[in-house]
């Protein structure tokens, strides 16, 4: 009994005198070091301890991980499928989608642009000068026959004199319109090429002069004609009834000649140019199809 009594005193001094030891350097480092390794050591068991008492109440950790990995995995992966056949069915749909608005887009650029040449026509021409008081100081073909005025108004035309734009006039023996805007715009074109080459022939009279008549100060005016090969030519006409003599049929309570609008389409168009000194430039008067 005295030896182990004895034997574990010898062995609780040599540990308090290792702890009591100042040459051990208890503060430095290394213990905690020691101490930190021992912690991790300390914690293993814990955690151990902790997945054993799990299983033994039916609660399988590793289980639960790998049926919630796989969860995790199929959701990833269904996600990542759907995204992909939703970025393909994307990409179908934009070549597709991509490839009619570029045929559109190039069919809405002409059109666009010839409108935009048609809607400028009509521009200020020279003051009234006292040999035609009644001259027209405006351009005004786009708004009398312009791609945009109707069959109705064209009648209304040939039955009152009333022009699209609400001016009052001598009714005409028919009124015609472009049918559309790259007809008009072709007939502007053709018919600036024509003056073209009169002014450079020089057919056009007064050109010595500024193309100014000097007698009556009026500026010059220049008519050409132009056709085209389009299916469905420049435009159509409305016209005034005819019985099968050739007389004009009347309606009987209003006295205004019946119309109907001849579907035949117009091959050729007629525009007349007058000279503007002050813009130093021909800018259209009229132009229809003819």
């Amino acid at each position: 009994m005295q030896n182990r009594e004895h034997t574990q005193n010898k062995n609780f001094d040599s540990r308090t005198s290792a702890f009591s030891n100042p040459t051990t350097g208890i503060f430095d480092s290394p213990p905690f070091v020691v101490q930190s390794k021992n912690d991790n050591q300390l914690q293993q068991p814990d955690l151990k301890a902790s997945l054993i008492q799990a299983e033994k109440y039916g609660h399988h950790l590793g289980r639960f991980q790998s049926t919630n990995s796989h969860k995790l995995e199929g959701a990833n992966t269904n996600q990542t499928g759907q995204t992909a056949k939703a970025g393909q069915q994307a990409s179908v749909t934009q070549l597709k989608k991509g490839g009619k608005k570029k045929v559109k887009k190039s069919s809405l650029t002409s059109e666009a642009r010839a409108k935009t040449t048609v809607a400028n026509a009509d521009q200020p021409l020279h003051p009234a000068v006292a040999s035609a008081p009644k001259k027209s100081t405006h351009g005004h073909g786009h708004t009398f026959h312009g791609h945009q005025t109707t069959d109705a108004q064209q009648e209304h035309r040939v039955k009152t004199g009333i022009t699209p734009d609400r001016k009052s006039g001598k009714p005409p023996s028919q009124s015609s319109r472009f049918t559309s805007p790259q007809a008009e715009a072709e007939a502007l074109g053709r018919g600036r090429r024509a003056l073209d080459a009169d002014l450079k022939n020089g057919v056009i009279p007064h050109q010595g002069t500024g193309f100014v008549d000097p007698k009556t100060g009026a500026p010059v005016r220049h008519s050409v004609s132009v056709t085209t090969n389009r299916k469905t030519g420049f435009g159509v006409a409305a016209v005034k009834q005819k019985d099968s003599a050739g007389k004009v049929i009347k309606d009987p309570k209003t006295k205004q000649p019946l119309t109907t609008v001849d579907p035949t389409p117009i091959n050729t168009a007629k525009l007349v140019y007058e000279y503007v000194p002050t813009a130093k430039q021909w800018r259209p008067v009229t132009y229809y199809p003819n």
